[in-house]
């Protein structure tokens, strides 16, 4: 039996892609989804957690896809395939990157979170969804993580402070990177500091879609993921 190890995004429930999995898929394949948001940080996550060794595919969405690529970097799992997607080559911008949020919106963003953790998810949730043809239905898909806000300051400050500027990709594997058109979070241009730097790469645009392709075309994803399984 083929396995799948599966990294949600920041903000997100920790098995909200496998949720998205269709049953033709789910019913003959093992997937594992892995709660990385409990940790208090990567390394603390890393040393803790028991984490697939050697699974057919790692899926990882955004923040998820950062930590996917950590993984495979340290040999900490040794996927055959990665999916990513939409991941941030970088969040912030500076003089390495110039597509990227600004330094003043991230701080915005940390001291609204800090202020009203609710009220900072659902705007999240809304800019997730931006220019996607399918908002409503996405909106009512998302799966939010009810984790309290330490843990979700954490992880967002992991997510600023990770660049994918300091990985080793000699060791990444096979790649396919799913980004939606419309995405407001990741910009279409960050795609291009991945495709220089990993081996054997692919993008798959998803048209009239934003942050959460998976979600917004179930479909062409599970089309996406069987191709995987079967080549």
């Amino acid at each position: 039996m083929s396995s799948i190890f599966c990294l949600s995004g920041w903000g997100q429930k920790f098995d909200s892609i496998e949720s998205f999995i269709s049953p033709k898929i789910s019913d003959y394949h093992q997937i594992n989804s892995l709660d990385y948001s409990i940790y208090s940080g990567y390394e603390n996550f890393v040393n803790n957690a028991i984490i697939p060794k050697k699974p057919d595919i790692m899926i990882g969405w955004s923040l998820g896809g950062q930590i996917a690529l950590r993984l495979c970097e340290q040999n900490l799992v040794i996927p055959k395939k990665l999916i990513l997607i939409a991941p941030p080559f970088q969040l912030v911008k500076n003089q390495k990157i110039e597509v990227g949020m600004t330094e003043k919106l991230y701080e915005e963003f940390l001291k609204n979170l800090e202020n009203s953790v609710d009220a900072t998810m659902k705007k999240f949730a809304v800019l997730s969804i931006m220019n996607d043809k399918n908002k409503s239905e996405i909106l009512n898909n998302l799966l939010i993580n009810d984790n309290n806000s330490k843990q979700l300051i954490i992880w967002l400050k992991e997510l600023k402070q990770f660049s994918c500027f300091d990985l080793d990709f000699s060791e990444i594997p096979s790649t396919t990177y799913l980004m939606g058109k419309g995405d407001m979070i990741v910009h279409q241009l960050q795609v291009k500091y991945f495709e220089q730097r990993i081996k054997n790469f692919s993008v798959r645009y998803f048209e009239n879609c934003g942050h959460a392709p998976h979600i917004s075309n179930p479909e062409l994803f599970n089309q996406i993921l069987q191709e995987q399984l079967l080549s």
